[in-house]
């Protein structure tokens, strides 16, 4: 058994996924890992711990050898690193430590998603994250895409007031094909702001990767 064996990405989804409906503190119980230390595999803009993915995922592949405990690890999370990044995924080292907030870009098409209408009405709107570090105390510019009447620009301002966590937006009036909204994903509440903060000088905003 090693970890060099694992080749299937969507035995790491899988493992994802487990995460997601256990919790994390019961996925590491299972596995017998303790927290990460420095490496999270960031995944729909959630943070997971690296070394005990891929020993679940080693399991998913391998239903008949079974999930790799922390004694059948040969290297250190730098390995365990580059085998999902060999994989696809994105590795970070941000953890869950504290940071200053940072400022984003979200970009929302209107033929999709009536954003200028949500901005108005909604206190809080849950945005899709994908591969971007964003948390709580984040702040946000909401960025339309064109419209039929070739309007494009900034519609609003946000804050972040929650880490991601994985849910649908199912019943979400907003969304031009209601279907949209119903697949469960990792998403982030952000309220709308009317008299938002002032950046700092210069501040590097940094597009959100996929637009509603």
């Amino acid at each position: 058994m090693s970890m060099n064996q694992l080749t299937d990405p969507d035995a790491v989804t899988q493992a994802l996924d487990e995460c997601d409906r256990l919790g994390r503190e019961s996925f590491l119980a299972k596995y017998g890992f303790g927290p990460a230390r420095r490496y999270f595999l960031l995944y729909r803009g959630m943070r997971y711990d690296s070394k005990a993915i891929v020993g679940a995922a080693y399991g998913v592949q391998f239903p008949h050898e079974g999930s790799l405990r922390p004694e059948d690890f040969s290297g250190g999370e730098d390995t365990v690193a580059k085998k999902l990044r060999a994989l696809g995924f994105e590795v970070t080292t941000t953890g869950y430590a504290p940071r200053p907030p940072k400022y984003w870009v979200f970009r929302a098409r209107p033929d999709r998603y009536r954003i200028r209408e949500a901005v108005q009405e909604l206190e809080l709107d849950y945005w899709t994250i994908e591969r971007s570090d964003v948390r709580a105390g984040d702040y946000a510019a909401i960025w339309q895409t064109q419209d039929a009447q070739g309007y494009r620009g900034v519609v609003g301002l946000g804050q972040v007031m929650e880490d991601p966590t994985v849910r649908s937006e199912e019943g979400n009036p907003f969304w031009v094909n209601p279907t949209d909204g119903a697949t469960a994903q990792g998403r982030v509440p952000v309220q709308y702001l009317s008299s938002p903060p002032r950046p700092p000088h210069y501040p590097s905003y940094q597009p959100h990767p996929t637009p509603r």
